[in-house]
């Protein structure tokens, strides 16, 4: 088992148990899967938290240059996830853990004006939804 505090991420790889789907059992699925882990927390959560902090949340002033930058960055992040998702099947009835990682932030960011780049790349729309 191995345990990451910063995400409380908890991943079986070694010991897999009966109906616990979320990292999958196949190596090659759990290589790609690790790697978005990795791409998340790496390029999307930089961004996406600073637009969560950088937004007002409880009538704080924000940094508008800080806001209109990383939005951009949201969108070029936005860009290759929509690539990503062309490969994948929309509507399948499993939720990856790469995916549930992305959860709250989005569901922050589609609340503020961060929806827009949401909204400009409809496959990840659809994906947040």
């Amino acid at each position: 088992m191995c345990i990451f505090l910063s995400d409380l991420v908890l991943g079986s790889h070694f010991i897999p148990r009966k109906g616990n789907q979320q990292l999958g059992q196949e190596p090659k699925k759990l290589v790609i899967m690790s790697v978005w882990m990795d791409v998340e927390s790496t390029k999307f959560d930089l961004v996406a938290y600073k637009l969560s902090f950088e937004l007002p949340l409880l009538g704080m002033v924000k940094d508008n240059a800080t806001v209109a930058e990383n939005k951009d960055n949201l969108g070029k992040i936005l860009d290759v996830y929509k690539v990503r998702l062309r490969e994948l099947k929309l509507g399948r009835r499993q939720l990856p853990l790469a995916d549930m990682h992305h959860v709250p932030v989005i569901q922050y960011l589609i609340g503020t004006i961060s929806k827009d780049a949401f909204n400009s790349h409809p496959r990840v729309r659809v994906w947040c939804v």
